[in-house]
């Protein structure tokens, strides 16, 4: 399934609350530069082309649609906090998310898209099964980043791709310890000018 066009992924993708949370602040999603993001998130899928995916930090679910879109994926799971107080809008958001899956990607069967809550700062990952491919992109500090990898790499199968790598210290450090701790190998992309990116592909 191809990406979309800007406008459709602006119009049925992206949540408007988004938008209006952030009328002219760095988190205002409906523009070129995080349109791009979210594309280069489609290709880094495509070129992986997960069967299953597992995904730690959810909010609306723009990742998850770009995984969706870009393989034959039969599974995906997405966790997250759920906590209203954890985001700009100040609303719990799996449902949205949830939604918003179902029926941008109805290839997809509606019963192998699961959201799930979960903190995973509190909780350990038990009884989830392997999976492909696998998206980090919850909490932001060093100990917290550290610890959602660490908790999903013996879940992962392939490769686990890890958000805000390039720019984010906390981000940054965290991976780079865990590279150094389980001798993984380590994939950067770069930074979208204008956004807080660059990811960390981190390979079995």
């Amino acid at each position: 399934m191809p990406f979309p066009s800007f406008e459709h992924w602006v119009k049925h993708v992206l949540n408007p609350k988004m938008t209006t949370a952030n009328p002219s602040g760095y988190w205002k999603f409906d523009n070129e530069t995080w349109y791009k993001n979210y594309q280069l998130k489609y290709h880094i899928a495509k070129m992986i082309a997960p069967r299953s995916i597992l995904e730690i930090g959810v909010l609306y679910g723009f990742s998850a649609h770009a995984f969706l879109c870009a393989g034959e994926s039969i599974s995906y799971l997405g966790i997250d906090i759920n906590d209203p107080s954890f985001n700009d809008v100040g609303e719990p958001t799996l449902d949205i998310a949830a939604k918003m899956l179902n029926h941008e990607v109805p290839r997809v069967p509606p019963a192998y898209i699961e959201t799930r809550v979960c903190n995973t700062q509190k909780e350990e990952l038990t009884d989830l099964g392997n999976y492909d491919f696998v998206h980090v992109d919850a909490c932001h500090t060093y100990q917290g980043c550290y610890r959602d990898i660490r908790s999903a790499w013996p879940h992962c199968n392939r490769a686990v791709l890890v958000d805000d790598y390039v720019t984010n210290g906390g981000v940054h450090d965290a991976v780079d310890k865990f590279i150094q701790d389980f001798g993984a190998t380590l994939l950067i992309t770069p930074a979208i000018s204008g956004s807080q990116n660059g990811e960390a592909l981190i390979i079995r």
